[in-house]
Formats: C-alpha cells, sequence, structure tokens
C-alpha cells in the first residue's frame, strides 16, 4: 500500500518520490480539480463512458452526468477548498487497482456580506480503476462522508 500526505501549496503536483503509486499519480491532479471546483474538460477523461459516482448527495451514471455535477458545484457553493488529504493505494494488477483519499473539503455556503457559512466535510473517497486500451480509467467512484462541521 502506498501511501502520501500533500501540503495544499502543492495540490497541482503528485510527487510519486512521496510513495504515491502510479495509478494515483495519474489520477489525483484531476481528481484534485473537480474538488477545488477548478475542473477542466480534460480533468473528466480519467472516467470509462460508463463509470459511477456514488456520494451521500446524488449518484451520476456516466461521464455526462459526472460532469454536470461537478460543474454545478460552482453554483450551488461559493467556494470549495481541499483542506489537506491523504493518498492510499492497492495495484491489484499491474492494470488495476484502488485509490483511496481522505479528504478535508471545506465548502463556503452562502455570502452575506463580509460573512460566509462553512461546512467543513471530511471523506473517503474511494476509486476503482483499471487500464483500457493502455489508458487508466476509473471505473467506480464511492464516496463517504465522515462528519459535518
Amino acid at each position: 500500500m502506498a501511501e502520501a500526505s500533500q501540503d495544499m501549496s502543492e495540490l497541482e503536483a503528485v510527487d510519486s518520490s512521496e510513495g504515491v503509486g502510479r495509478l494515483s499519480t495519474q489520477i489525483i491532479p484531476h481528481l484534485l480539480n473537480l474538488y477545488n471546483s477548478t475542473c477542466t474538460p480534460q480533468d473528466f477523461e480519467i472516467y470509462t463512458s460508463n463509470a459511477v459516482f456514488a456520494d451521500p448527495f446524488m449518484i451520476a451514471h456516466g461521464v455526462g452526468q459526472i460532469k454536470s455535477a461537478f460543474y454545478a458545484m460552482p453554483k450551488v457553493f461559493w467556494d470549495s477548498t481541499i483542506l489537506d488529504y491523504k493518498v492510499e493505494e492497492d495495484e491489484t494488477s499491474p492494470t488495476s487497482g484502488e485509490i483511496r483519499i481522505h479528504n478535508l473539503q471545506q465548502y463556503k455556503l452562502l455570502q452575506l456580506g463580509p460573512f460566509g457559512y462553512y461546512l467543513t466535510l471530511q471523506s473517503l473517497i474511494i476509486l476503482t480503476v483499471s487500464c483500457i486500451f493502455e489508458f487508466l480509467r476509473v471505473l467506480l467512484v464511492q464516496v463517504c462522508n465522515f462528519c459535518f462541521n
């Protein structure tokens, strides 16, 4: 099992020297963009066309629904920031595995003048990944939320 913990100033790059495995190095930068509400169309290329994304708030089937969910985040939340995360990886074969991300996320729900209401959420994000036609893709995402602050 590979593990890494990242400083938030270095979210853009996942350093494989920190013990993060090959699977995580390819997937995590895209996932961080999605959760920070800074996604680009390329960030959705990590999903298979029939990928499933499931969390306590919704289930999305296919890339189209997953895109809709993440593109809607800035409309629901004033701001979304990853405060901290830790990655664990189990490579079950050279072409597949599971990536677990322990994520501490802060959402700003409303803006009332200079003040806003913040919600801090601790989650476990579990990604099932596999190589398809020599490209690593996410097949399934399961999100378990632990606590609301």
